[in-house]
């Protein structure tokens, strides 16, 4: 006879449910003012780095990535204390383009769907 297994009552809360450290938690939307203008330069960035002033949205997200390119290439080169500034510094420069890029989606997604369809045509 083959055994089957009835739903069992879990005390506390759902393994599924509960966030495990090690376990990747739920992706969430992000968070957060989107600047007018890039931040200046981390202290682990070098000083001759040049920052983006403008407000186009896609050229900052394009100065973010290079500025977070830098940071893993001098991680790269550096060891300790250094290393670890310019991991978090890379970190840091990658959420903040993330955030710009998920509120352009968004600006984009609504003036998609403010845009009126042409109406279709019917065949003869």
């Amino acid at each position: 006879m083959a055994f089957k297994m009835k739903g069992y009552p879990y005390p506390g809360k759902s393994p599924l449910k509960s966030h495990v450290k090690g376990h990747p938690a739920p992706k969430k939307e992000q968070q957060g003012p989107v600047a007018e203008k890039n931040m200046d330069l981390k202290p682990s960035e070098m000083e001759g780095t040049w920052v983006y002033k403008g407000k186009d949205k896609g050229e900052q997200i394009a100065d973010y990535a290079d500025r977070a390119e830098f940071a893993r290439e001098d991680a790269f080169n550096s060891e300790g204390k250094k290393k670890t500034k310019h991991l978090k510094a890379a970190k840091d420069l990658e959420r903040e383009s993330e955030i710009i890029r998920v509120q352009r989606n968004k600006e984009i997604d609504k003036k998609q769907a403010n845009k009126k369809k042409p109406p279709f045509k019917k065949r003869k």
